[in-house]
């Protein structure tokens, strides 16, 4: 597949007349056809719906010359702004496939709507394109407000990934809700135009991803075949999330190369925090899961989340400055589980014929509800409890972070019990279609957040992909100790 942007056969120019240092451009009308051409390409992917130069849909563009002191012209090349307000213009996206003897061929090029000619005198000029919508979707920004620094480029303030907990997020014949199914993939490009004498008019654009990607899978590593503990979970989040940053292109002039660059950075000042995750119509079994292979995990975020990169600490389950931790003023991070832990015995009766009462029958065998713990301590099939894991969070854009949970393991167990929560922002995480088939049952009287849920913590790794390899235990140190 060739994939170009080029320009329609438009005989137009652009004219600037005023720049920076109050310097006036020449206008280049060109009548040869020497527009500026686009070449894009993307970076590694590894999520199935990530952004890819086959689903590569229309994006922005923005383009400035640069001054021989480096510093940008105040004219636009491509794209314009009135007061406030910044337009990028629209390279629009065209697939033509043609059959020869071959075989087919489709040639995917981008076009501006216009030939926009690069003005005479000039020799460096800078692009920025940028975009998270794909081939055939709409819109090309999903979020944010654009905006231009003449110092640093565009920019997007308040840009968001998806609402978390939002119940109309539905896939899978509506028994999977996944906040990671609505995320997009937020990518950009910076190109330059750099050459002694006639400036080539041919940009390069390699579009990199500007999120963190996360994944949380779970199995029950290594269970021995004697362990008879069966997990079921109903929902995954990772809580204490900022929801909303504002992004800039970051340009700099490198005045000893003469080259310019773009480093992108996040500003998440003021930003709230909340939690992004996914429910589950049918439990997830984890009860045949060793996670002696990267195969056998389950991937509980269903989709991967697509997340504003940023740091913040693991929740501290004893921080004495907060006695009382709850969603509202926890702030700090973990990973909250939905789920049950039942354990399975052969036979329909106990062997001492103990009361049965408290189990449930199926078949051959009887099966005691471990967790949660109802205040009648009897099997109740529609029961689950809170757990969660804390983690620290330090998520670079365009890496790919997986977290493995082992649950009721070999050498783990089920965690700890969650900061206090009200019923109602619970609620808020799960369809309302699905509230009245769950019971969620509260931290029992004799227990505190922080507290052990049943013998021991879940243990965890983190796989950290693409820009580098390397994992973390417990977020301590590099050593896996769950083997």
């Amino acid at each position: 597949m060739d994939n170009r942007l080029i320009p329609f056969a438009v005989t137009a120019a652009i004219c600037l007349a005023s720049c920076s240092n109050d310097e006036v451009m020449e206008q280049n009308s060109d009548p040869k056809g020497k527009a500026i051409t686009f070449y894009a390409k993307v970076g590694h992917s590894t999520r199935a719906d990530e952004t890819n130069i086959s689903n590569l849909g229309n994006f922005y563009v923005f383009a400035k010359s640069v001054h021989p002191d480096g510093s940008l012209y105040s004219a636009y090349l491509v794209g314009s702004e009135s007061g406030t307000k910044f337009e990028p213009e629209t390279a629009e996206r065209k697939d033509e496939t043609s059959t020869g003897s071959e075989g087919s061929t489709t040639v995917s090029t981008w076009s501006l709507g216009h030939d926009v000619y690069l003005p005479s005198g000039i020799n460096d000029a800078v692009f920025w394109a940028f975009t998270d919508g794909q081939k055939d979707k709409e819109p090309i920004l999903s979020s944010g407000t654009i905006s231009f620094d003449h110092n640093e480029g565009p920019g997007i303030n308040g840009y968001t990934p998806a609402t978390a907990g939002n119940n109309s997020l539905v896939r899978q014949e509506q028994t999977i809700w996944a906040d990671g199914s609505q995320q997009k993939d937020l990518v950009s490009a910076f190109g330059q135009a750099k050459q002694s004498g006639t400036l080539s008019n041919i940009i390069h654009l390699n579009f990199n991803h500007l999120l963190s990607q996360v994944t949380i899978n779970a199995a029950q590593k290594a269970k021995a075949d004697n362990d008879h503990r069966i997990v079921k979970v109903k929902g995954a989040w990772i809580v204490n999330v900022k929801n909303k940053a504002d992004l800039s292109a970051g340009y700099k002039y490198d005045k000893n190369n003469q080259i310019g660059a773009d480093h992108p950075k996040w500003n998440l000042d003021g930003a709230t925090f909340t939690q992004y995750g996914t429910y589950f119509k049918n439990p997830i079994d984890l009860s045949s899961t060793t996670g002696n292979s990267d195969q056998d995990w389950i991937d509980l975020t269903s989709s991967s989340l697509m997340l504003i990169p940023q740091d913040n600490k693991a929740w501290n389950t004893t921080d004495p400055s907060n006695p009382n931790p709850t969603f509202e003023n926890t702030k700090t991070a973990y990973i909250m589980l939905l789920c049950r832990v039942e354990l399975k015995h052969a036979g329909v009766k106990h062997d001492d014929n103990t009361d049965i009462s408290d189990i449930y029958i199926e078949g051959d065998n009887h099966y005691h509800q471990q967790f949660p713990v109802n205040a009648n301590k009897k099997y109740n099939p529609d029961e689950y409890g809170l757990t969660c894991i804390p983690v620290p969070i330090n998520w670079e854009k365009g890496i790919h972070y997986t977290f493995n949970l082992d649950i009721c393991g070999s050498k783990s167990g089920a965690g700890v019990y969650p900061p206090n929560y009200d019923s109602t922002e619970i609620l808020n995480l799960i369809p309302e279609s699905e509230r009245n088939n769950i019971t969620i049952t509260a931290i029992p009287t004799d227990k505190k957040p922080g507290d052990l849920v049943l013998d021991e913590p879940i243990k965890f790794t983190v796989k950290v992909e693409e820009w580098k390899n390397e994992e973390w235990t417990n977020g301590t140190d590099k050593t896996d100790t769950t083997d």
